[in-house]
């Protein structure tokens, strides 16, 4: 595995979906912690229509593009859900459970957890690096940090939907530069996707891909030689000289 140098390096880019992260529900971000009870589901089948459903909805999330407090999320996803109840099922009372969805992802603290490493990899490299969170999420990501106590290890978050854009935009990482006052040659950037990863590359920030997956981790170790590929946090640690 490469090697970087810690006296050049002092700051960590890093993003949070699959990298930090995962979602509690159905391994899918959208699935809300109190869907199945919401709707009174009791078949998986129904659940995977829901799940399938999601995938056509993106473009009401790609709607939303500004998403600044609590109040936007959740009328983002009172739309998203209205969508896909009308999908799942027209006959139930859409107006009134699409809501209650809603609220249920916006504000419920359970819908994501941290992987193991995470808290103890993030604490240790805090003493040593600057930290900035570089998501493609919506303001509710702040309140899963804050319940979890991860807040205090991030020198700053940078969330999507308050800029209006998507990684690979450069502003989504050269924000982050900013509020560290770090130069690209100074950070590393860790994503789990390859496209984001380049879009880092492509302004001089050194590019972690991460895969959780092993099977993933063999595939892209293979096909992404000219980038560093970790499976674990324990791995990024062990980068530094």
């Amino acid at each position: 595995m490469d090697k970087l140098d810690k006296e050049k390096i002092k700051g960590i880019l890093i993003d949070s979906g699959y990298v930090l992260i995962y979602p509690t529900q159905a391994n899918n971000w959208f699935v809300s912690p109190n869907m199945t009870k919401i709707l009174e589901i009791t078949d998986k089948t129904d659940l995977d229509k829901i799940k399938n459903a999601t995938q056509k909805a993106q473009f009401i999330l790609d709607k939303h593009a500004w998403v600044l407090d609590e109040q936007d999320e959740i009328a983002c996803f009172d739309d998203y859900y209205t969508f896909i109840l009308n999908e799942y099922n027209p006959n139930l009372d859409i107006p009134s459970l699409a809501h209650k969805l809603a609220v249920d992802l916006t504000t419920n603290p359970l819908k994501y957890a941290f992987f193991e490493d995470s808290k103890p990899i993030i604490s240790e490299l805090k003493k040593s690096f600057k930290i900035a969170l570089v998501s493609d999420a919506w303001p509710s990501m702040r309140m899963i940090y804050d319940y979890n106590d991860m807040t205090k290890y991030f020198d700053y978050m940078v969330i999507s939907s308050e800029l209006g854009i998507l990684k690979p935009n450069p502003i989504m990482y050269t924000t982050a530069l900013e509020n560290l006052n770090l130069r690209p040659e100074e950070c590393v950037f860790l994503d789990d996707n390859i496209s984001n990863c380049i879009g880092a590359k492509k302004i001089g920030i050194t590019p972690i891909l991460v895969s959780r997956n092993h099977e993933d981790y063999i595939r892209n170790s293979k096909q992404y030689k000219d980038y560093i590929n970790i499976e674990n946090l324990q791995q990024l640690r062990d980068l530094f000289v």
